[in-house]
């Protein structure tokens, strides 16, 4: 147990010294956990992201290992060639279907900087010799087969553009009419109020922007606040806009929970907006991080941090950074050297006093350890550097007489008990009673969507 203690504290301090800096990038851009947030924000956009493997010797550098970023639209067809059984959108696959080589262009499709000709390469999935991966395609496939994944918005993509659309009509509808305050009828019927306000009328653009015909001399200029002169005889004839529309709000409400169920976000938190009750915000944020945690595992720590965690220790071994006898020469020593765990970003915690009481349940009957509870509440696993600093910090308080020398044992007891101060809101089975006895006030922030993950 010391020899592993002292080899994962040595294996944890190679693998910060490589993703802790921008050196990991081949571009020197970013570091692991700012690659990490773009390629989630990357494949839930376009549905996947490669990520590949480059051997790059920079002065300087402990590692050779880099990672360079492939953009989707990067990957098609070599000359935008049909697809083909073989080919299909830039993977190019054997006859099982296993990839063999993706193509990759040599910038994206929309760049209008470089006019010449896109050029293709070919780039190898994997190692001829050594199997290993050398491409990683990261995404979600929904089926058997599935050569490219989608994006996770295709089932609401066109219902997001009409939203769209219909919020920017009502908010041109509701400018447009606030323009029009006042209707002025002169005697005369002459309009020259407005130049002696010091706004003279501009004959030649009409209501709509277009240029003033023979026919119309005189045109009518909207603006906030504006005062409108009438010709003798002429009327304006009062109309009710109903601008803003009282009926938008529940309207786009009711589409925003369409949308949130067909991409796994719960209302509340897909419109950051928290008015139930503590039960029910408790539960949407349980229900999203339930898939965030799904597709953190499944795509951020299976398709990307553990391959590339991998690369970084053979590397460390093969440079004798790290002695790892059988490393190279038994698959299932080689694995059990590569285990490890990965943590990220925590849930937000609208009762932290319930979810520390919670934890201290947990390790004391048996169902979870230090480390998980460690993990859980702070979003990092290092409790072993946790615990001692809190030694640290106890023995001197202790010699400064701020704490006695044993920690109050009634304290930890209270919030084990899950002991609730009274402006703190509890769980109860009626919401209409917890509403009215709880604040209806929303966290601070809401959670990320699918939050990159950190490795230890």
């Amino acid at each position: 147990d010391v020899a592993a203690d002292e080899w994962q504290q040595q294996a944890s301090r190679l693998w910060w010294a490589f993703a802790g800096n921008t050196r990991c990038d081949v571009r020197h851009r970013s570091n692991f956990a700012h690659i990490t947030h773009v390629v989630a924000r990357s494949w839930m956009t376009n549905g996947d992201h490669f990520v590949r493997r480059r051997n790059i010797e920079r002065v300087g550098d402990l590692f050779a290992l880099k990672l360079q970023q492939i953009e989707a639209d990067r990957v098609s067809n070599n000359n935008n060639m049909p697809d083909r059984p073989d080919l299909i959108e830039g993977i190019e696959m054997d006859d099982d279907g296993a990839p063999i080589q993706v193509w990759v262009a040599d910038r994206h499709p929309g760049d209008t900087i470089n006019l010449q000709q896109q050029k293709w390469t070919p780039q190898l999935m994997f190692g001829p010799s050594t199997g290993e991966p050398l491409v990683l395609q990261l995404g979600l496939f929904e089926r058997d087969g599935q050569t490219r994944p989608v994006t996770m918005f295709a089932p609401v993509i066109e219902a997001i553009k009409q939203i769209s659309r219909y919020a920017g009509a009502e908010l041109d509808a509701a400018v447009v009419t606030s323009f029009i305050t006042a209707v002025l009828e002169t005697e005369d019927g002459d309009s020259d109020l407005l130049e002696s306000m010091g706004k003279p009328a501009n004959p030649t653009v009409g209501l709509q922007g277009s240029p003033a015909t023979a026919s119309d001399d005189r045109q009518i200029h909207l603006a906030p606040a504006a005062t409108i002169g009438l010709r003798k005889g002429e009327s304006l004839k009062s109309f009710n806009p109903q601008r803003p529309n009282s009926g938008f709000e529940p309207f786009f409400r009711a589409w925003c929970s369409i949308i949130g169920a067909a991409i796994g976000l719960p209302h509340e938190l897909l419109i950051k907006h928290f008015t139930s009750s503590y039960s029910a915000s408790r539960g949407a944020m349980i229900e999203a991080w339930r898939e965030f945690k799904t597709k953190r595992s499944l795509v951020l720590v299976d398709q990307f941090a553990q391959p590339v965690y991998t690369w970084l220790i053979s590397e460390a071994v093969a440079r004798g950074y790290l002695s790892a006898p059988g490393f190279f020469t038994s698959p299932l020593v080689k694995l059990a050297y590569l285990e490890c765990s990965w943590s990220g970003p925590i849930m937000g915690q609208l009762n932290p006093l319930d979810e520390a009481g919670a934890a201290i349940k947990r390790v004391e009957a048996g169902f979870s350890t230090i480390e998980e509870e460690t993990a859980e509440l702070t979003g990092g696993d290092d409790w072993e550097r946790k615990h001692e600093q809190r030694v640290k910090e106890h023995t001197l308080r202790v010699a400064g007489g701020l704490e006695p020398e044993v920690l109050n044992v009634a304290t930890r007891g209270a919030i084990a008990e899950g002991s609730n101060p009274t402006n703190t809101p509890k769980q109860d089975a009626n919401d209409a009673a917890e509403t009215q006895s709880a604040p209806k006030t929303a966290p601070e922030s809401a959670p990320p969507s699918t939050p990159p993950a950190n490795g230890k």
